[in-house]
């Protein structure tokens, strides 16, 4: 089993947001597509005061996945 697998969580294919893999619709962007397939992620606290998170578009708090397949 991969670290990745341990975590339970799934990534929303359209932004990318962290969530368990029990959720149904993504609460960042309210999409039903989400992938197993996600490497490396970053947590955002404050996108508000967050140059990554501006430069990725990223509105609300939460973990990100960095890749999506």
């Amino acid at each position: 089993m991969s670290k990745r697998a341990s975590y339970g969580l799934k990534a929303c294919v359209n932004c990318k947001m962290l969530v368990n893999k029990k959720e149904k619709i993504c609460p960042n962007c309210k999409s039903q597509n989400f992938s197993d397939d996600w490497s490396g992620l970053f947590i955002v606290f404050k996108p508000e005061e967050s140059q990554v998170a501006s430069l990725l578009g990223i509105k609300k708090p939460g973990m990100y996945a960095i890749k999506v397949k």
